[in-house]
């Protein structure tokens, strides 16, 4: 390990993934080392989270992580998280816990996911509680705040944090799915990760010990309905308007939204009733 630090992440991968102890002294040396993971490339550090976080042992791999002290030098804001105010808990309590049960809240919602779950769900599991840097963000960037820091310290791909960002930005969108519209649901699950979306959520109210019953409900929403009623080809689209006399603008964001919501609401079917529906919205 004094020869390549790396070895350090990958004694912490062996012993996850092959189910092992750590040896006591190797244990040991690897808590007095820990810092010296800073000297290592982003790259390759990347590589080696990424085959702990995406096999069926996540769990032992994130408690050795923590036990080791690496996770405290790889990922500083989430061992040493401060607890959120008050008004900015929401519907998610568990994020004015302290590191300790933040940290014991991330390996429960690890356990909680299916075994073959990719490295961008596990990863996303272990950001759940990153906040963003500004309250009203002007930037993709300030949007996305300690999570883009932490993606973009490890040299993650561009494909990498737009998943990541997704599914962390959506954690909260079905919290009262059973007063949605169809159209409000069927955007979500139209996405290609809403599957890895619902496996997050159940995760982590599962590891809060919160109601699943907004997730049940999106499950079964899902089962009723096949890929194409979840997704129909749309019935009119920025051309449409543009012949219509329409200019490009603002305006035509509003006008194709409201179309395509009733038509994912069952309110229209085709596109003479689409293109009638537009003339009406636009006056």
């Amino acid at each position: 390990m004094t020869e390549d630090k790396l070895r350090m992440l990958r004694a912490v991968r062996f012993a996850a993934t092959l189910e092992f102890d750590l040896d006591p002294t190797t244990l040991a040396a690897v808590q007095q080392m820990a810092p010296e993971m800073r000297v290592v490339s982003a790259e390759r550090i990347a590589q080696e989270l990424r085959r702990v976080l995406a096999h069926p042992t996540r769990v032992q791999g994130f408690r050795l992580l923590e036990e080791t002290g690496l996770l405290s030098v790889l990922f500083p804001e989430i061992t040493h998280q401060p607890a959120a105010p008050a008004r900015a808990l929401g519907t998610r309590p568990w994020l004015a816990q302290r590191a300790g049960e933040s940290i014991a809240q991330i390996a429960a919602t690890l356990a909680h996911l299916p075994n073959k779950a990719s490295f961008e769900l596990a990863f996303a599991a272990l950001l759940q509680q990153v906040p963003s840097s500004v309250h009203e963000p002007r930037t993709e960037r300030e949007a996305l705040g300690t999570l883009w820091e932490i993606t973009r310290r490890l040299k993650l791909s561009s494909d990498e944090l737009t998943a990541i960002a997704w599914l962390v930005g959506h954690l909260n969108v079905w919290n009262n799915a059973e007063e949605q519209s169809a159209a409000q649901l069927k955007r979500v699950l139209a996405h290609p990760l809403a599957g890895d979306l619902r496996c997050l959520i159940r995760a982590v109210r599962s590891a809060a010990c919160l109601p699943l019953t907004s997730i049940q409900f999106v499950d079964e929403f899902a089962a009723r309905h096949t890929a194409k009623q979840i997704n129909p080809p749309e019935l009119v689209t920025g051309r449409d308007l543009i012949e219509q006399g329409l200019a490009p603008g603002p305006r035509f964001k509003e006008l194709l939204d409201t179309i395509r919501d009733a038509q994912l609401n069952g309110e229209i079917s085709t596109r003479a009733e689409a293109l009638d529906l537009l003339r009406t919205a636009s006056g």
